[in-house]
């Protein structure tokens, strides 16, 4: 098992998104220009749509394989219009349904996506208070952390569940459970989506550092973006999942300095973020 499903993810061109987040996008297009839209903004918002940018951005085509780190410098180096050809088609997510959808209608799935959005604002925030690490780096990270998990659940939904319910029952880490259910991590499977779409590989190498069962270790992305998952996951924007939160924020915030005073501090300003990037995906219009 381990080899036929991790092995289902290789020369896969992309993942599906949700076809909310393409009428919202639609939307928006429709009634402004790209080249008059912050297209920033359109990317940033949903993990799907960031990691198909992030990647045609490193084709060789373009000249930049395996260089391009972040979504500020994909969306500087693609044209208003590539970018929106790419956004659009984006597939989406019915595609990959099961026919009864017996297994897909017990994940909420824009609320992973939500997460996904908000442990990359909050990334970001927290690198730019903290300096020394690149926010771009962080955002893009903090979008892209949970695609492991993202590409498990639309394609392999069954081994999913049954990791999860054993992950709840045995208070286990869901990336333990998915081992012996699906033979791979998430870890594993976003590892290799990031490196059959030519991700440079520090980047890759981040991505593959951000299972639970890891302590951070040291100053960087990795742990910048695993504070900002427990923020997240505290202050009501988890992933859906409900799983055992197991990793202590005061503990995360000293892998990074951080006195939780600090956090604090920051609290207020970083909740707006949170709420207003989250509204972008649970309602019916970008906000």
């Amino acid at each position: 098992m381990t080899a036929a499903i991790l092995q289902s993810f290789r020369n896969l061109p992309s993942l599906p998104t949700h076809p909310e987040q393409i009428a919202k996008v639609l939307d928006v297009l429709n009634k402004t220009s790209s080249a008059d839209y912050n297209l920033l903004h359109l990317i940033q918002y949903d993990p799907i749509i960031s990691a198909r940018i992030l990647a045609v951005a490193n084709l060789p085509v373009y000249g930049y394989e395996r260089r391009v780190e972040s979504l500020h410098q994909a969306a500087g180096l693609l044209s208003p219009s590539l970018v929106t050809s790419v956004i659009l088609t984006t597939p989406v997510f019915e595609m990959f349904r099961d026919a009864d959808h017996t297994y897909h209608q017990k994940f909420d799935h824009l609320q992973l996506w939500a997460h996904g959005a908000v442990t990359g604002t909050l990334a970001a925030f927290l690198a730019h208070k903290l300096g020394a690490v690149e926010e771009d780096v962080c955002l893009t990270l903090g979008l892209l952390h949970d695609l492991g998990k993202m590409a498990l659940i639309i394609n392999h939904p069954k081994e999913v569940l049954e990791a999860l319910d054993r992950s709840r029952k045995e208070k286990l880490p869901l990336s333990k459970s998915l081992q012996d259910a699906a033979g791979c991590t998430p870890e594993q499977v976003a590892g290799q989506l990031a490196d059959e779409w030519h991700y440079p590989e520090t980047l890759i190498g981040f991505i593959q550092s951000m299972g639970n069962d890891r302590h951070p270790g040291e100053y960087g992305p990795v742990a910048i973006v695993r504070l900002a998952n427990r923020l997240a996951e505290e202050w009501g924007y988890g992933d859906g999942l409900h799983l055992p939160e197991d990793e202590p924020l005061d503990v995360l915030a000293a892998a990074l300095g951080v006195p939780l005073s600090d956090l604090d501090a920051w609290k207020a300003d970083m909740q707006s973020e949170a709420e207003s990037r989250a509204r972008s995906i649970l309602t019916k219009t970008l906000s």
